[in-house]
């Protein structure tokens, strides 16, 4: 009998060979010979193009991929593009493109097989890789030199983040390896596949724009992977992080050489659709654009693979790689099948028009994978298991807000985030109550309010708030016995759930309001009824 970890390499293979959307090999064509257009193009009105088009036309296709698959070239490619047809200002001048491109050409013409980026690694870290592998991408150090390339490069980063890189330490580096080696232990096609769209591994520390990213990839910075320098401490977290942001550049890629979007998916009346797991704030930024929901969701269908593995085998790689989830967590298995799942589902049904016939048909082979990795899935267009997600994940959040408000003096003091809270449990816990009584829960409701109804409505009620929030979920689950919809009980259980929705969005949107510091605006703006109404 096949067991979990054969069907999961089965999959493994799949998700890496799959011609068009799995194989690359044929997107690695697909993009470079994307450029190659580009670049012709662009020749006839830029010399230094044109030398770079005449000198790359005498070498082999490895150098091609090699030249062409670099980041600064990629980018000036672009930039030079943008600048002649629109005349728009890029991070890359005319002029330095064209430097580029002559340093690129100068690097052809002396035979070299490697990276342009990596000549001006420093000797110690010219051999700072992910691996020893030809796919392994290389990490990048804030000691290259100011040549052509690490000049760009820099000015790149910069425009695009706002703030500079880091050097990785010998541990960062040797963490990145591990991961490394931990995935192509669990997924090893897929590692492979994936990695070979990541050329160049950055390592940012937590300052300026950096600040509260995790991990990060752009279009617009083709082939460079960027990964939070002090989060660098689990294999198992590397692992996820190297895999999430390669499978981004691996879309990218195939964006390069394929109809992925519709020609004016960036419309403002364009629809976008609710991240339900992450933060509802003021900026809506958990709210995405269609070509940010199919890179979840393609990068979801991946990652639910790879932790039903990891899931699977974490005891018997322990010794080797550490415990798995300690001391930083990873996405499960479950989360990331939920996720893709409601993503491709609102691709579907909010955003189809806005895909071009590759992205159509790419959204159409990851829901057939998902299909195969999650056999019983949630029932069609169900949400209460993504906003309840949200709502828990938010405890460890309010936690961090009443240790910081215990800061009584100082520059450091937030004395209005207690009261702050206390405004946000008394009406989470007022709504659910009444939510629980629409839908004929009394035994439910009852015990949630009572539970609080003797504390006092002031600061009283902000130190049990984490709790309280663990209890609400326990009651809105009762009466969801599926864990994914309140179970039906007439037309009044679809209002009740979009009533849930509201309430938790709109107490992360406060949450989010009092962790940036204005909690006094979210007293003022909030009138908090007393724990006893609606009881």
């Amino acid at each position: 009998m096949a067991t979990m970890t054969d069907a999961g390499l089965a999959l493994d293979d799949v998700l890496a060979s799959a011609r068009g959307f799995g194989d690359s090999v044929y997107i690695h064509k697909q993009k470079q010979d994307a450029y190659e257009r580009r670049l012709a193009k662009i020749s006839d009105r830029l010399p230094p193009a044109a030398r770079l088009v005449e000198t790359l036309g005498k070498s082999d296709s490895s150098v091609r991929d090699r030249v062409l698959g670099d980041t600064v070239l990629r980018c000036a490619v672009q930039h030079a593009l943008t600048n002649l047809e629109t005349g728009a200002v890029c991070a890359l001048s005319l002029a330095e493109c064209g430097d580029v491109f002559d340093a690129a050409a100068q690097h052809v013409r002396e035979g070299r097989r490697d990276d342009p980026l990596q000549v001006g690694l420093p000797g110690s870290s010219r051999s700072s890789r992910l691996g020893e592998r030809e796919y392994h991408g290389l990490i990048w150090s804030e000691e290259h030199d100011d040549d052509v390339f690490g000049r760009a490069f820099r000015e790149l980063i910069l425009e695009n983040y706002g703030a500079p890189l880091c050097t990785p330490s010998a541990e960062n580096i040797e963490m990145l390896r591990r991961g490394t080696e931990l995935l192509e232990t669990l997924v090893p096609s897929l590692a492979r596949s994936a990695l070979s769209h990541a050329r160049m591994v950055a390592v940012f520390p937590p300052v300026g724009s950096w600040n509260g990213r995790a991990s990060s990839s752009q279009f617009r910075v083709s082939a460079t992977i960027f990964l939070h320098r002090d989060l660098l401490v689990s294999p198992w977290w590397v692992a996820e992080h190297l895999l999430h942001e390669a499978l981004h550049q691996k879309l990218y890629d195939f964006r390069h050489g394929h109809s992925l979007l519709a020609p004016d998916y960036q419309r403002a009346d364009a629809p976008s659709v609710c991240a339900l797991w992450n933060i509802s704030d003021v900026d809506r930024s958990n709210y995405w654009d269609v070509h940010r929901v199919l890179a979840a969701c393609h990068v979801y269908v991946h990652l639910s693979l790879l932790a039903t593995l990891a899931e699977k085998r974490h005891p018997e790689l322990a010794d080797s790689f550490g415990p798995y989830g300690y001391p930083i967590s990873t996405t499960g298995s479950r989360p990331a099948l939920h996720r893709a799942r409601y993503l491709g589902e609102e691709l579907q049904a909010t955003c189809w028009n806005e895909l071009g016939l590759a992205g159509k048909s790419l959204v159409q082979w990851l829901m057939s994978v998902l299909d195969v990795l999650d056999p019983a899935p949630p029932p069609p267009r169900a949400h209460l298991h993504l906003i309840l997600e949200l709502y828990g994940r938010e405890v460890s959040l309010i936690q961090a807000v009443l240790d910081r408000s215990d800061t009584k003096t100082g520059p450091d003091a937030f004395p209005h985030d207690r009261s702050a809270l206390a405004t946000l449990a008394v009406r989470d816990l007022t709504r659910t109550t009444e939510i629980l009584r629409t839908l004929d829960a009394e035994q439910e409701a009852t015990c949630l309010s009572s539970s609080y109804s003797r504390q006092d409505a002031g600061d009283a009620l902000a130190r049990p708030y984490p709790s309280m929030r663990e209890q609400i979920i326990r009651a809105i689950r009762a009466v969801a016995p599926d864990g994914y919809q309140v179970h039906p009980r007439g037309p009044i259980s679809g209002q009740a759930e979009e009533s849930i929705r509201e309430m938790v969005q709109q107490s992360s949107q406060d949450l989010d309001m009092i962790v940036r510091g204005q909690a006094e605006e979210v007293a003022r703006r909030t009138t908090a009824p007393s724990p006893n109404d609606g009881s």
